[in-house]
């Protein structure tokens, strides 16, 4: 199980009524007014927080959990702790979670002065550019995106409406990345692939005139995105685990 960071430094707090309704779950138990004030992972959690059982080889730890409540599957029983049961208990604490979870900062509307935006790029309404970033000839940025400081958009790349990259994103030339898309920090995306040719004993680089194209509501963690030798690299939804996308790869 992957536990959660506790997040009361949101300073946010839910009576365990309104967990039940929120998750549209059952309370049994304990005083539907008690105050919630976290989240977290059943061995990590605290008084306050609110943690969750969705597999049964945890079991053992919620007899030693210091949770002042637990969401559960209905068949689950918690003793003397209060329980909200839920048919997917993973997907309800997902949803607790985003109510505990402070909102992303609002970054600025505008380009700021220090970014190198080249005239022939065109940027949509409300497009937020940070600190350092440089948008190469031919790009399009859609409406209501947010560029993070030093990224690098290269030439002739489209990037969709709402997307959001965070500071130090390369965007290769040519790479196209649609709506609602989220890129972390560091990520390269349309990079040459490993592609060389031994001949007469040489290593000769094979250029990689394919593309990569992200299609909308994709999150892409830390990592590196080639290009192919020819076609394109469709990309989808990458873990933030991965630190380096192979060629060929959908």
């Amino acid at each position: 199980m992957t536990t959660t960071p506790r997040r009361n430094e949101a300073a946010k707090s839910l009576k365990l009524s309104e967990i039940a309704q929120l998750v549209d779950g059952e309370l049994v138990g304990g005083d539907r007014n008690l105050l919630i004030t976290g989240v977290a992972g059943i061995k990590e959690a605290e008084k306050g927080d609110i943690t969750f059982l969705a597999n049964v080889k945890y079991l053992p730890f919620l007899r030693q959990t210091k949770a002042s409540a637990v969401i559960a599957f209905p068949d689950i029983d918690t003793g003397s702790l209060p329980l909200v049961r839920a048919q997917n208990p993973s997907q309800a604490f997902t949803k607790i979670v985003s109510v505990f979870m402070p909102s992303p900062p609002e970054a600025a509307e505008g380009v700021h002065p220090s970014a190198v935006i080249s005239q022939g790029a065109h940027l949509g309404e409300r497009v937020s550019i940070g600190p350092h970033v440089v948008v190469e000839e031919g790009v399009h940025i859609g409406e209501d995106s947010i560029i993070g400081a030093g990224c690098v958009i290269g030439r002739g790349s489209t990037i969709g409406r709402r997307t959001r990259f965070y500071p130090q994103v390369t965007l290769r030339e040519g790479t196209r990345v649609g709506e609602r898309v989220t890129i972390h920090s560091n990520s390269v995306i349309g990079s040459d692939g490993f592609g060389y040719e031994n001949i007469e004993g040489k290593h000769l680089k094979i250029p990689q005139a394919g593309s990569v194209e992200i299609g909308d509501d994709v999150e892409i963690g830390s990592c590196v995105c080639n290009r192919l030798r020819c076609s394109s690299n469709s990309g989808w939804n990458y873990a933030p685990i991965v630190s380096h996308i192979l060629t060929n790869c959908v």
